[in-house]
């Protein structure tokens, strides 16, 4: 992991809005109670909105109002630290989708769960080359998600969506994975586990499935079909 110093003066603290994960951080009450606690929040809130890169050690113990030695006696590392918040984010994505009634839920929650922020962690790592064996371990996997896909396969029920999609937005989900795959597949397969596919069967498969969702998002009636009858609706 690239380590470069940052200011400590870069600006204020980032404002604490909802959060991520229905509270997964510490509070202030546990923060106050536990310095390490504190210390974990204080990265992870830093590290997110600033990038593991730009924040120093000494403005996380700044910002979790700990002495500076307190960091290396609990964590050793700035690498350790930034392990220790992914782990954070992810144990907490996990818990989060295995608590949803299905897979459409967890989908249609996905967007809210975290506010963001492990989202933004990837982007850092991938703007600092950051490898992602250094990024996610220990705890740092998930496989909430597949669980709750092979469940639907094993029941299978069609969601309720609308009959109509707009092709912009198809193509702008094409577009988002042809140009981010690449990038964050590595990082992905990391967080799935050692079982995964070969990088390049994974991108096989990702074209193929886009492929399937251009086609399932049809429209339901068929452009030009005669008197106006509709075809039946693909599950979807």
């Amino acid at each position: 992991m690239e380590v470069r110093p940052a200011d400590d003066r870069d600006g204020p603290s980032p404002t604490r809005s909802e959060p991520p994960f229905g509270g997964i951080l510490p509070t202030e009450e546990e923060r106050r109670a536990d310095p390490r606690k504190a210390i974990l929040a204080a990265a992870a809130e830093l590290f997110a909105a600033r990038g593991p890169a730009q924040v120093s050690l000494r403005a996380i113990a700044t910002e979790a109002g700990v002495p500076y030695s307190l960091i290396y006696r609990f964590y050793r590392t700035k690498e350790e630290l930034v392990a220790r918040v992914m782990e954070l984010f992810v144990v907490a994505g996990r818990r989060a989708v295995a608590d949803e009634a299905d897979i459409y839920d967890a989908i249609g929650n996905a967007f809210v769960v975290d506010s963001g922020w492990f989202g933004q962690m990837i982007v850092w790592a991938i703007a600092d080359k950051t490898a992602p064996d250094r990024l996610m371990r220990g705890d740092s996997r998930s496989g909430a998600y597949r669980a709750q896909i092979e469940e639907m396969w094993a029941d299978p029920r069609p969601p309720q969506v609308r009959g109509d999609f707009d092709p912009r937005v198809l193509a702008s989900i094409v577009q988002l994975m042809a140009l981010s795959w690449d990038m964050i597949e590595p990082y992905l397969t990391a967080l799935a586990g050692p079982d995964m596919p070969a990088a390049a069967d994974q991108r096989t498969e990702v074209i193929e499935l886009l492929k399937l969702l251009v086609y399932a998002a049809r429209p339901v009636e068929a452009p030009g079909s005669p008197d106006g009858e509709q075809e039946a609706p693909a599950d979807r």
